[in-house]
C-alpha cells in the first residue's frame, strides 16, 4: 500500500499527513506561522512515529507549491526537497487550489503519482512578488 507525506504550509494553520490514496493515516497542524520552522521537521516525525512509517518506506512527498505566504512556502518547500533528497522520493507539487482537504490532496498525489508527475525539487509559488521589508537606512 503506497503512502505519502502531504505538506501544505500555503494554508492557515499548514497541515502536515500522512496518508494513502483513500485514508488520512494521521494528521497535524502548526497554528503559529513564528513556529513553522521549529515544529514542521518535529510533527513529520511524530506522524511518523504514530503511523509506524518510516520516512523511507513513503512513495511520495505531496507539496502544496502556493501560492501562499512567503516565508511559509519557503519553510514547506525546503523540507520537502531536503526530505525528497535525502530518501531518494518523488516530489509531487500541487496548487494550493486544488487541495480543498487532505483526503482530496492524497489522492490527488496518488492520481499524479500515477501519472508520472513528479519533480526532483519544487519551487514554490508565490502568487505575486515577494513582500520583503527593506533594509533600514544607516
Amino acid at each position: 500500500m503506497r503512502r505519502f507525506l502531504l505538506i501544505d504550509t500555503a494554508a492557515e494553520p499548514s497541515a502536515i499527513a500522512l496518508a494513502t490514496a483513500r485514508k488520512v493515516l494521521a494528521e497535524s497542524t502548526v497554528t503559529n506561522r513564528k513556529r513553522l520552522s521549529e515544529e514542521l521537521l518535529a510533527r513529520i516525525d511524530t506522524l511518523c512515529g504514530e503511523s509506524s512509517t518510516p520516512l523511507k518506506e513513503l512513495s511520495a512527498i505531496g507539496i502544496v507549491s502556493g501560492p501562499g505566504p512567503f516565508t511559509a512556502l519557503r519553510i514547506g518547500t525546503a523540507v520537502a526537497n531536503a526530505l525528497g533528497y535525502a530518501h531518494k522520493l518523488p516530489l509531487v507539487p500541487v496548487g494550493g487550489d486544488e487541495v480543498p482537504s487532505l483526503p482530496a490532496f492524497a489522492k490527488l498525489v496518488a492520481e499524479k503519482l500515477d501519472k508520472r508527475e513528479t519533480v526532483g525539487a519544487v519551487l514554490p509559488n508565490y502568487g505575486r512578488e515577494p513582500s520583503i521589508t527593506p533594509p533600514k537606512k544607516k
